[in-house]
């Protein structure tokens, strides 16, 4: 059934209240009031500037086919809480409706669905009731079916430098596309890490995507703190802390988790708003392998060195001596590393 917006105009007030459920995450929504791109794609105007955050402000304007401006308006930003509240003024230049204040709070439904709710403040009854003389009712119900529209393509938030990713792949190109757009139907933000797409929160790693020879798969940098109840995570080898994987071989097995694997990363989201850090274990519960040992033993500067790099750092280091089953292999790594750790530079840096 199409969603509609609601429009409650009470007698003798200066205010409309208006609602609308879309069939998005909450995260997506919000981003149609936040970033300028997509502004500019359901409202049709072009963004002069937003300043999406407490005491910013906007300007945006419309240009008909000669170049001369039809709308222009601006606002200043009093309150920005991200995917839960903006509350801004409105001003139409060069119209008689004067400044209106409005009030947007963003509320969760459910997993894919969220409703927005409205509160438009004007300067007196009969501002409002001016506005209500215009088809505002059936305009912002259009506006709306836009931002569902636009939100619904999944293509919106691909990061064109992070397409090679997916182009280049053979064996699992299907399963890797699936879980991009599985992802970004979660609201994330696609970016390229390490060689591999990357999807953020606020700028913080959620999940990435990699392939190998053997399956492709989806890693949860925090998935240490996931309640796992459908038993899919796994943990890659024994000395990987915090991040988890789920891994796939066919299309079918990620059609087939595709409400389950949303509500791991929603979960995943939800770990990260709460500011949950994963407990690691210090370096020197770390075992020295017996070759980094002995180099330590001989070179005092390099023992200086290594103490004096940060825990993530020593920790790195001895876990790449370690992970070699034949003792050359750990001394040609602890070789090749004694320069680098001299500089004070981690592994791969």
């Amino acid at each position: 059934m199409e969603r509609k917006t609601n429009v409650t105009a009470e007698e003798g007030k200066q205010e409309l209240t208006i609602t609308r459920e879309f069939d998005l995450p909450l995260e997506l929504l919000f981003k149609a009031y936040a970033e300028a791109d997509i502004i500019e794609q359901w409202m049709g105007t072009k963004v002069l500037k937003l300043e999406s955050k407490k005491h910013g402000s906007y300007q945006m304007e419309t240009s008909d086919a000669k170049g001369n401006v039809a709308f222009r308006a601006n606002g200043v930003i009093h309150e920005f809480i991200p995917n839960q509240k903006i509350i801004r003024t409105f001003e139409m230049e060069g119209t008689p409706f004067g400044v209106q204040l409005e009030i947007y709070v963003f509320e969760q439904l459910t997993e894919d669905t969220c409703q927005l709710n409205m509160h438009v403040i004007y300067e007196s009854v009969a501002h409002r009731n001016q506005v209500l003389q215009l088809p505002f009712a059936q305009g912002i119900n259009m506006a709306h079916n836009r931002v569902q529209d636009i939100l619904s393509k999944s293509s919106l938030y691909m990061n064109p430098k992070v397409d090679f990713y997916f182009n280049k792949a053979k064996k699992w190109q299907e399963e890797l596309e699936q879980l991009r757009t599985l992802i970004l139907d979660c609201g994330l933000t696609e970016e390229l890490k390490w060689g591999v797409p990357c999807y953020t929160y606020q700028q913080t790693n959620i999940v990435l995507i990699h392939d190998f020879k053997e399956y492709c798969a989806i890693l949860f940098f925090k998935g240490a703190l996931l309640k796992d109840t459908k038993g899919i995570l796994i943990q890659q080898t024994a000395n990987v802390q915090a991040a988890r994987q789920v891994r796939f071989t066919n299309v079918g097995e990620i059609t087939k988790q595709k409400a389950i694997l949303k509500a791991y990363i929603y979960e995943a989201i939800e770990v990260e708003k709460a500011g949950l850090k994963v407990p690691l274990k210090k370096a020197t519960e770390f075992p020295i392998p017996e070759e980094f040992q002995q180099k330590l033993k001989e070179d005092p500067a390099l023992k200086k060195a290594f103490k004096a790099l940060t825990p993530g750092r020593q920790r790195a280091y001895l876990l790449y001596f370690a992970a070699p089953k034949q003792a050359k292999t750990r001394e040609s790594r602890v070789e090749k590393s004694t320069q680098q750790i001299l500089n004070g530079k981690g592994l791969n840096e």
